[in-house]
């Protein structure tokens, strides 16, 4: 729910400079101001659409190198058709447009452009999203490799080009009010100063990573199932992706086999190989996080299809599945249903606001209510991650006879990420409050149970 604190930025000009992801509700700001845009969330979700677009144009004139017209079809529908890319393509979230820029660097690269013309595009994407950082590191490879380099050279105009980013940030740092004492502190501003953002290989990230990962190919989520029990209809999807599936993995035999490249080529395709695992190397450290693979599909497609000729029905079948499934269980059913109790609690809390809250996800609770019904204060707590203050402030609450409510106990919730992390489960409340079920409510694939926490 990202996406929502970012659009009521743009309505509220708030939090315009975000140090991880500098440029995104900037570059957002300036078409809305200029364009005079009312409903911000729609507005960022079509400027997406058309990088996405983008993302896609720039991918195929890179592959067209390598395969030929029909092959690359079905390969742009299968980059266009993972759920990574297809999911922030259609959001308002920062990961698409600087895919745009890397590609574009790559592009350029490929074609012999510029060191520093290549340096700057893939700057600029980190410009929007410091993850692609690694996406310039790898370019930098490549670039030294170009036969008769001037390596000196190479270097001196690569550093060159990507001193666009040390300049906006510090521009940025000094004409704006960020709280930092120092410019570091201000790039780096999620790691000083968020307690559940760090470097580190965790227990999580060895579980997480292999999930998001494949989620970054293809939706999976516990409410597929939901979703098939209460609307069997979506068991078209099921089949007919796994019809393409199995019929992919039949064809997957022979399939492969080297391309006759010359070394620029080899080289290119190992520079994306390397990209890809740079990026996926930074994903597992942040526990595995999934945002932050979105472009993997991109850098290894690059890899393959540079360095082997695939059969045009291998990939046909991988991509028409991967359509079908990431649109009938991701896309459509965001699009048309109501998945998870968010939505619904929101809702409640605007109805009554003068309530109290203790909720497990306060911040997707937080984001909603701020974009939907703005000028209210509300009184919400968290339950996770656990937070002494916020637990503190609840029992004072309960005592002083105040109206607490909670969405924890008895509601149920698909699995997912945020319920792997949640640490909080009804047993607390159990064994420290005296719970009465409010009100019962029930959305597309679920019931959400308000209850009261008093006194024992």
């Amino acid at each position: 729910m990202d996406s929502l604190a970012y659009a009521s930025d743009l309505r509220d000009a708030i939090d315009i400079f975000r140090p991880h992801h500098l440029l995104y509700s900037a570059l957002g700001f300036v078409l809305v101001q200029a364009l005079h845009v009312e409903n911000t969330l729609l507005f960022m979700c079509h400027v997406n659409a058309l990088f996405a677009v983008g993302c896609l144009i720039i991918a195929r004139l890179i592959l067209l190198s390598f395969t030929d017209k029909r092959t690359c079809t079905f390969i742009i529908l299968f980059l266009g058709s993972c759920y990574g890319f297809a999911r922030f393509a259609t959001d308002n979230e920062t990961y698409i447009i600087p895919i745009f820029f890397s590609l574009w660097a790559s592009w350029g690269a490929l074609k012999g452009k510029n060191v520093f013309y290549v340096s700057m595009l893939a700057a600029i994407a980190c410009l929007f999203h410091q993850i692609h950082f690694f996406w310039w590191l790898g370019l930098l490879f490549f670039c030294f490799s170009r036969p008769g380099a001037n390596k000196t050279k190479v270097f001196s105009l690569y550093f060159l080009g990507a001193l666009i980013v040390p300049v906006t940030y510090l521009f940025v740092f000094c004409l704006t009010d960020n709280g930092c004492s120092t410019i570091i502190e201000y790039i780096f501003y999620d790691y000083f100063n968020k307690q559940n953002v760090d470097l580190a290989v965790k227990m999580l990230a060895l579980y997480m990573t292999p999930i998001s990962f494949i989620r970054t190919f293809l939706q999976v989520h516990g409410y597929i199932y939901a979703l098939i029990v209460k609307y069997p209809v979506f068991v078209i999807g099921l089949i007919s992706s796994c019809f393409c599936f199995v019929m992919a993995m039949l064809n997957i035999r022979k399939s492969f086999r080297k391309n006759e490249t010359n070394k620029l080529a080899t080289n290119y395709a190992n520079t994306h190989l390397l990209i890809f695992t740079l990026q996926l190397a930074f994903a597992f450290i942040s526990d595995g996080n999934a945002e932050f693979m979105a472009m993997l599909p991109f850098a290894l497609s690059i890899f393959i299809f540079t360095k082997y000729k695939v059969k045009t029905k291998l990939i046909s079948y991988l991509a028409i599945g991967l359509f079908v499934w990431n649109m009938g269980y991701g896309l459509i059913p965001y699009r048309f249903l109501v998945i998870n109790s968010d939505i619904p609690m929101a809702n409640y809390i605007a109805k009554n606001p003068n309530e109290f809250y203790y909720l497990r996800d306060k911040v997707t609770a937080s984001n909603l209510l701020r974009y939907y019904y703005p000028d209210t204060t509300y009184n919400i707590a968290a339950t996770d991650p656990p937070n002494p203050k916020d637990e503190k402030m609840v029992e004072e609450w309960v005592e002083s006879g105040k109206t607490v409510l909670t969405n924890i106990v008895k509601t149920t919730t698909p699995m997912s990420r945020g319920k792997i992390l949640s640490s909080t489960d009804s047993d607390y409340f159990k064994s420290k409050y005296t719970l009465s079920e409010i009100d019962r409510i029930e959305y597309d694939l679920g019931v959400l149970y308000i209850t009261q926490l008093s006194s024992k």
